[in-house]
């Protein structure tokens, strides 16, 4: 991740932390609506995707202007018009244990858990930007290479990942038996929170 994309990425993240406060503290003080909750955590989680697809598009050499408002507005009108209700469907529909992530959400703001909902939209933000940069990736045939950042806080089963290659679409297989196309991506719940890891495109 070079450094323009890396400073954008962070100020993004900044963005979804007020975010995952202000809607953690909206169900702990019962504050708005659930309905009006979930929709301000999906279209974030959209805004994730898209600034994914950007650098990874950015990357690529695709888009000269680097990532910045404008050409991320425009990708956003161009995914939103080309993928739709698909995109919409994958970035909103994954699920942990048979329970789709609107589901906890709601689960979590009806019981007013601050720190359950705080916890899922950061986790699921990041999944986002990694979904949107693995598909882009995909879309030009590219493979990946998995990165941590190399510190004593990365678990176990993504030290095991840190370095290999797929090309974008196959899966990474971490050493306890779960998979994913993308950092944020495996099947089990306990790998995908709090990851910090990304995709770096190889050629």
């Amino acid at each position: 991740m070079n450094e323009e994309v890396k400073q954008r990425y962070l100020l993004k993240l900044d963005e979804i932390n007020l975010l995952s406060v202000t809607l953690a503290v909206a169900a702990m003080e019962r504050e708005g609506t659930e309905q009006a909750a979930k929709e301000a955590f999906f279209d974030a989680l959209f805004d994730m995707y898209v600034e994914g697809w950007a650098a990874a598009a950015y990357l690529m050499g695709e888009e000269s202007g680097g990532v910045t408002d404008a050409t991320v507005a425009g990708l956003r009108s161009a995914l939103t018009g080309r993928r739709g209700e698909e995109t919409r469907r994958e970035v909103t529909g994954k699920k942990y244990d048979g329970e789709s992530i609107g589901e906890k959400f709601s689960d979590y703001f009806r019981t007013g858990d601050g720190e359950r909902i705080k916890a899922l939209v950061d986790s699921e933000a990041h999944r986002c930007y990694s979904l949107g940069a693995f598909q882009a990736a995909a879309e030009n045939g590219k493979s990946v290479t998995w990165r941590t950042l190399a510190d004593d806080k990365v678990r176990e089963t993504h030290v095991y990942l840190d370095g290999v290659t797929v090309r974008a679409g196959e899966y990474f297989y971490t050493i306890d038996g779960d998979r994913a196309r993308f950092p944020g991506d495996f099947t089990l719940a306990q790998n995908n929170a709090n990851c910090r890891c990304y995709i770096e495109i190889a050629n």
